[in-house]
């Protein structure tokens, strides 16, 4: 059985990417600075070598606080370079990930995510520091940029210098992980303000692009959550810090475990994590589970906001308490489970009118309407929300290609 986390989708930030790496996820706290071995390298010149990258660096040390402990290779790429490389991490054949999108309705049908983002990233990527080879790559094209590009990839070479940026970004669900992502993205851009000579301020203007197609604006929330969000939280750190970085990089050691967290971030200062849940177990002979993981309440409202206005996705996917969700294949057909929990009675029902308006929008036909539970049927997919009402305020999704798994569930749940 081939169980992964919805975190292996290959997400792009504006100005940057990390190449992922397996660690040991369970870092001792106070983690000493590695030495890094790397081999010898011939940076290639860059085609602008009037820029004073010396005093760019100097400038970002004394801003950030932090020195730069080795130099670090340099290498310029062409667009179509950067496209192979992308396209080297791209999952050929039926992705879980994408299956999964699909049946949630965050992605249209007859579409590959995976091309959509490499259009984006061949138009927009200017550079990005590699965690593996500790090395920054600049792409071609973009010279007027370069202050801007060194400023914010010198941080992520300096955040990787102190903090271990493998350690930081390599966590165990998509929540996690992008709670992360944002402390990374969030202190770069907030780092970046400072440099200008900007006043601290959590406000991320200019960034995010509206599309009018359903997959390209799930990609984008998803790419930018760590820079929208993540400013907003570490201009709360810095702020609540005295103006200073000492909770910030405190922070790289006591990391938001939830991208809750990152948008409320009391909820940091409070230690206030989700609880932990299993899916239901359902019976299914001749199934592999692909897909088990934890997503949070930022991809709960994502979900929403494809489909409902993003004030009222906001409210039903808020007093998230935590998940897990599961995807369950064979051979023809799928399973999803996803188990909510929420802080209040109130937030669960919030969930519940939220989910019934997206079905409404997307004109699913009710199928079955019971006491505590609705099916529907939407393009072929049989969807089915429980409310538990239980303990734990918990709400269950479940979606299927097949009405009879869908029964299946009604009956376990």
């Amino acid at each position: 059985m081939r169980v992964r986390s919805l975190l292996l989708i290959m997400l792009l930030l504006a100005f940057s990417y990390f190449t992922p790496s397996c660690i040991d996820k369970d870092t001792p706290e106070k983690m000493p600075v590695p030495t890094p071995t790397i081999a010898p390298t011939t940076p290639t010149p860059s085609p602008t070598p009037s820029i004073n990258l010396s005093s760019i660096i100097t400038r970002l040390e004394e801003v950030r606080g932090l020195k730069l402990l080795y130099d670090i290779p340099h290498h310029w790429i062409s667009p179509d370079e950067l496209i192979k490389r992308y396209n080297a991490t791209v999952v050929v054949g039926d992705d879980p990930d994408d299956i999964l999108l699909k049946a949630l309705f965050m992605v249209e049908e007859g579409v590959d995510p995976d091309e959509v983002e490499a259009e984006y990233r061949s138009g927009t990527v200017m550079a990005y520091y590699d965690i593996e080879k500790k090395e920054m790559v600049t792409v071609r094209g973009y010279e007027d940029e370069l202050e801007k590009i060194y400023v914010h990839e010198y941080l992520h070479a300096l955040q990787d210098q102190h903090f271990n940026l493998t350690r930081v970004l390599n966590q165990s669900t998509f929540d996690r992980h992008m709670a992360a992502k944002a402390l990374v993205e969030g202190d770069a851009l907030f780092t970046y303000d400072l440099y200008q000579g900007k006043s601290p301020s959590g406000l991320t203007i200019g960034i995010s692009k509206i599309y009018n197609d359903l997959t390209r604006r799930t990609l984008e929330e998803f790419r930018m959550f760590p820079q929208t969000k993540g400013k907003y939280f570490v201009t709360r750190l810095y702020l609540d810090g005295g103006k200073s970085w000492d909770l910030v990089n405190e922070a790289y050691y006591n990391l938001p475990a939830t991208t809750e967290m990152v948008m409320h971030p009391d909820k940091y200062f409070k230690g206030e994590e989700g609880v932990s849940l299993s899916a239901p177990e359902i019976p299914l002979d001749g199934w592999d589970m692909t897909i088990s993981d934890t997503m949070g309440e930022f991809f709960i409202r994502t979900m929403l906001a494809g489909h409902i206005p993003s004030n009222n996705a906001s409210r039903a996917a808020s007093g998230w308490g935590g998940d897990r969700l599961v995807l369950f294949q064979n051979e023809s057909d799928y399973l999803f489970v996803f188990n909510i929990s929420w802080d209040t009675r109130r937030d669960a029902e919030e969930f519940l009118d939220g989910y019934r308006v997206l079905m409404e929008t997307l004109d699913g036909r009710t199928i079955n309407n019971g006491d505590n539970f609705t099916e529907w049927m939407v393009d072929g997919e049989w969807i089915l929300l429980v409310d538990e009402n239980d303990t734990l305020n918990r709400t269950v999704l479940a979606g299927s290609s097949n009405p009879q798994i869908i029964e299946l569930c009604m009956g376990e749940l």
